[in-house]
């Protein structure tokens, strides 16, 4: 009887069937992944490779190398190397066929970042063989959800960035011809209408016309993905409870909770400042070691966020701002700044591991949040 095919990219594969004195526990996958393609190892519990192929970057092409490996071992173990976003469609894939996946990170699996020759071959083989060995260091992945709440944020952000680039050309219009006004916000009701007015020459006049059009459209899918998020927030307890510290709001928590994920996966405040580049960067000489500027390491919006946060909190928080003023008083204002953004930081591990709203809220200011969220989730 022929056995079975998969067809893998373009071309058939076919599957060998071995015969078996005993039962393997698992067929061991190394998956290194690119934008069209995936180089793929396959390898027995005896560290004997069953196949090497290559298949199309596809759900379908993921599934044919699924189809593949069961028909050598129905208990299916795959290690997928990450290359830029391009891993998520293939992971996915994986979970969802309900192979037992893990995605690795190659700056800390030494095997691959060591190996002398760089080929896709190997590096599908080498990760075939750590896994086998339970030597993978892993990389955390989010869950669905919160990949795609991190998505809709940082497409808000794009849309930002977007904005603040065709206010700059316009800007750059009234220099041209310069145009001076007195209006405190030029985008404003008061400041679009006399933009709209303006009498250019033609050229001039037709790009500042396209300008403000595209500016009115970035300015209204902003307000439907803050309505989208708002809507996400008010069904997340873990924001609202964030959101009892004074300078942190739905938008800051809700950042917060998609750039961190679970916070069970930081054992202490230490390590979650650590993971977002908050810590400070420690020097050693012999016996002599002293601390330098934080590393800046992790996740650049966490960051941002929270120095936005802390700027806020000094202002509205009467611990933090004695904090920041004894601090400023010795190293300075931006110095102190991340100082109580890292203690913030600190304080949000305890409130999100232990479930508890913050110690010195100012319900007032948390009800006031709480109406905004409210009115801007209802909004349409």
């Amino acid at each position: 009887m022929n056995a079975p095919c998969a067809r893998i990219g373009e071309c058939r594969v076919q599957a060998n069937h071995k015969s078996r004195g005993e039962v393997e526990l698992a067929i061991y996958v190394g998956i290194d992944v690119h934008k069209r393609f995936c180089q793929a190892a396959m390898m027995d519990e005896a560290g004997r490779i069953q196949r090497e192929l290559r298949f199309d970057n596809t759900l379908e092409g993921t599934s044919c190398l699924v189809n593949l490996a069961r028909s050598i071992d129905p208990h299916v173990k795959a290690v997928v190397e990450p290359s830029a976003n391009y891993w998520i469609k293939v992971y996915d894939r994986l979970e969802d066929e309900g192979v037992e996946v893990t995605l690795s990170n190659p700056l800390r699996t030494k095997a691959i970042a060591e190996a002398k020759v760089k080929m896709d071959k190997l590096d599908a083989k080498m990760l075939a063989y750590l896994l086998r060995g339970d030597l993978v260091a892993e990389s955390y992945v989010p869950t669905r959800k919160n990949r795609e709440r991190r998505t809709l944020i940082r497409h808000r952000a794009g849309l930002l960035k977007m904005r603040v680039e065709v206010k700059n050309r316009i800007h750059a219009i009234l220099d041209k011809h310069d145009l001076p006004y007195d209006y405190s916000d030029l985008f404003g009701k008061e400041g679009l209408e006399w933009l709209r007015n303006l009498n250019l020459p033609s050229i001039d006049q037709q790009i500042l016309r396209s300008n403000l059009q595209i500016l009115q459209t970035l300015n209204s899918e902003i307000q439907n993905t803050d309505i989208q998020i708002a809507k996400d927030a008010v069904n997340e307890e873990q924001a609202k409870l964030l959101m009892t510290m004074p300078g942190v709001d739905y938008y800051a928590a809700m950042i917060l909770l998609s750039e961190i994920g679970d916070i069970k996966r930081f054992a202490s405040p230490e390590k979650l400042a650590s993971w977002v580049g908050l810590a400070p960067q420690v020097h050693q000489s012999g016996e002599t070691s002293w601390t330098g500027h934080i590393t800046r390491r992790g996740s650049k919006r966490a960051r941002w966020i929270l120095t936005q946060c802390a700027q806020s909190a000094r202002q509205h928080d009467p611990r933090m701002r004695e904090f920041y003023e004894r601090i400023e008083e010795r190293h300075g204002s931006s110095k102190a700044v991340v100082a109580v953004a890292r203690k913030m930081l600190s304080i949000m591990h305890v409130m999100l591991t232990r479930n508890e709203p913050y110690q010195g809220e100012n319900r007032q200011l948390t009800e006031q949040k709480h109406k905004r969220l409210e009115r801007i989730a209802n909004s349409t």
